[in-house]
């Protein structure tokens, strides 16, 4: 077995061993802060568990959600029908964005105000469906949660909330909007019909007339920065695709800003001193699997590889290259070492190396 066949088996084996009976995945289970269940995290994990064959543990953390949603109908629908009466948006009401391992609202301090999850899992679930040939649970088991989460997002898509890394919540975000998009764009297109589709064109045109500046898409409305969360847009959730010069300048653009040996999440990133992301760094090698870039690609497979301890765990980040390195020692007195595992870290690698390996295998 190589090192990248090892790192591959016990990451799946470190995801499979911290997800709950209730079917949610643990962010980190060695960092305080991290001892619940995100959505954003844990479908992009339970993605993961599709793509290495493991459907039952996938179909695991989509029923758990979907029973969380569904116990939550009567407030999200009253949510809805005062924001359209009075056009206020009480943030604390919202649908939360993490969850304790048993399933429960957690109560902390951070903003539940997060859309980009919910785009995120309507994506993931679509994507499980289709590939265990269970498109029929999507009008059966799975319709009144979908339902209720499609009222909400189409709702509030277009509203200042918190961003993928819980930050900026009076901004309206690109990698929110193309999360929204990638969710709604799938569950229409395991449907049919073309009212979603017809949603989603005006999503992606508010993004264009909005969110672009010198030729590339920008972190949020009203900036010229970049994230590196942008590069969902052209992999999972495919606002844009193929060489779209757009989408090839954003690109580009992330590269030059943000990318050292690993990547990082944006330029004034002061958490832990704003170093490189393994599961960015990941993500990076899925857009470059997507250009036909396979030496690129294979670059960052082995980039994540070195990032990984001497147990075979993978952090949240490595503390190289940094932003602000007077900032590492701020958080680390704060909150302590760098959540590690982190599980995320772990489910991109899984989906990077099982890209390449299909791609090797069409070569052969």
């Amino acid at each position: 077995m190589s090192k990248l066949e090892l790192l591959y088996a016990k990451s799946v084996e470190i995801i499979k061993k911290y997800q709950s009976d209730f079917g949610l995945y643990i962010a980190s289970p060695n960092f305080e802060n991290y001892k619940f269940c995100w959505l954003r995290d844990s479908t992009f994990i339970a993605d993961s568990m599709n793509m290495s064959g493991n459907h039952k543990s996938s179909r695991l953390y989509y029923l758990g959600i979907n029973k969380i949603i569904k116990k939550r109908k009567d407030k999200v629908e009253n949510l809805i029908k005062n924001y359209k009466k009075s056009g206020v948006i009480i943030s604390n009401n919202m649908m939360p964005a993490r969850f304790t391992l048993k399933g429960k609202q957690t109560n902390t301090e951070w903003s539940e105000y997060q859309l980009d999850g919910y785009g995120i899992w309507l994506w993931g679930l679509s994507n499980h469906l289709e590939i265990t040939n269970s498109k029929e649970l999507l009008d059966s088991e799975f319709r009144e949660s979908v339902d209720l989460v499609l009222e909400y997002l189409k709702c509030f898509w277009n509203k200042p909330n918190y961003d993928c890394w819980e930050e900026n919540g009076n901004k309206i975000h690109s990698s929110t909007i193309g999360c929204i998009y990638g969710g709604l764009n799938s569950i229409g297109s395991l449907r049919g019909g073309k009212e979603l589709w017809d949603f989603c064109q005006g999503m992606k045109k508010y993004l264009l007339n909005n969110c672009v500046k010198n030729g590339y898409i920008t972190k949020f409305v009203g900036t010229d920065l970049v994230d590196s969360s942008l590069l969902w847009l052209f992999t999972s959730f495919k606002l844009l695709g193929g060489s779209d010069e757009l989408m090839l300048n954003t690109i580009g653009k992330i590269e030059h800003d943000l990318l050292n040996s690993g990547l990082k999440r944006y330029t004034s990133d002061e958490y832990y001193g704003g170093g490189e992301w393994p599961l960015l760094t990941s993500f990076l090698g899925w857009v470059y699997v997507t250009l036909g870039r396979l030496k690129d690609a294979e670059k960052m497979l082995n980039n994540v590889a070195n990032c990984f301890d001497e147990n075979y765990l993978l952090p949240e980040q490595v503390p190289i290259n940094l932003n602000f390195p007077e900032k590492y020692h701020y958080w680390k007195n704060k909150w302590g070492e760098i959540a590690n595992p982190l599980l995320w870290s772990h489910a991109m690698y899984i989906i990077l190396y099982c890209l390449l390996q299909k791609e090797r295998n069409n070569e052969g």
